[in-house]
Parts: C-alpha cells; structure tokens; sequence
C-alpha cells in the first residue's frame, strides 16, 4: 500500500514442479514529497505598522493535512517605504521542507511624499515653471493609472500616470 508510509511485509511466492518457495521481502514507504504554502499574493503595509505576515497564508500536505508555516521578515524595514520580500518555510511530519517568498511594499507616507518632491526640485532650476512641466512631462509616461493614495509619489517613483497624475505632480 504506497499510501501507507513505514516498514511493510510484501511475500513472493513461487512454484516450480510442485515444488513451492515463499519468501518475504521488507519495504519501506517514504514521503518525499513537501508541502505546498499557498497565499503568496503581494502585501503593502503602512509605515510603523504591526503587520500580520501570515494573513492568507497556509501550507497543506497530501498525508499530513495542515503544516505550520515559519516567518522570516527581518529584512522589511517599516520604518522606511520601499519593497521588501519576505521568506515562508513549512516542514511536514516527514521531513519535507518547502519554501517560499512574497513581496512587501511598505507604503510612503507624507513625509516621504514631501521629501521626495523637495529632493526633485532641488535639481530643477529654482524660479522656472517650464522646467518643472518639462521634467514632469518627460519623466512620467501617461498611463490610465490614477495613482492610488499618494498619486504624487506614484508618479515620481512608478514614472507613469493619468492626467490626475500628472497635474498634482505639477502642483
């Protein structure tokens, strides 16, 4: 029964001219095969958040059902915006290990907002309007994307945008 894991008796039996021979042979059944983590979708957190990193996540096993999962997410600095990826591992009663990754996005907030837009003017000439239309228009493709909650820093981070983008990129 290959799907009874452990030491199993299997008996051959042969015979030849009446003659009858058994003989009995000792198998083992291993599982070698890891669980599966599910979950694995993009995150995006706030800044100084206390995040859950296992929302939504799971590993199953064929033969053992449900498996922990272990989290590593030292890497993820909350206090500063950015991606970040975060390491899942889950072993099963045999052994099997599986891994996995999923990417996080620390999401900005104003004062990077702010420091961002302060960084870009600083390279633009002080008093000239054009210069900051001109670096607006050449650095920000126009997409139909709105910019989601922070359209200034989507714009100058992701270089792309609608109109909505772009104008409160100009303001």
């Amino acid at each position: 029964d290959t799907q009874q894991l452990g030491l199993q008796k299997l008996c051959y039996r042969a015979s030849y001219n009446g003659l009858l021979r058994t003989v009995y042979r000792y198998v083992e059944v291993v599982d070698t095969t890891p669980p599966v983590i599910s979950g694995m979708t993009a995150m995006s957190v706030k800044k100084h958040s206390t995040p859950d990193w296992l929302k939504g996540v799971s590993a199953y096993d064929g033969k053992d059902g449900s498996c922990a999962v272990t989290v590593n997410a030292t890497n993820v600095d909350l206090t500063k915006a950015g991606t970040y990826t975060v390491y899942y591992s889950a072993a099963d009663k045999s052994g099997n290990k599986a891994s996995s990754k999923r990417t996080v996005t620390v999401l900005p907030d104003q004062e990077d907002t702010k420091a961002l837009v302060t960084q870009i003017a600083q390279s633009l000439p002080a008093t000239d309007p054009e210069s900051i239309r001109n670096y607006v228009r050449t650095k920000i493709k126009y997409t139909s994307n709105w910019g989601g909650d922070d359209p200034v820093w989507f714009g100058f981070t992701k270089f792309q945008g609608n109109c909505y983008v772009h104008a409160t990129c100009l303001k």
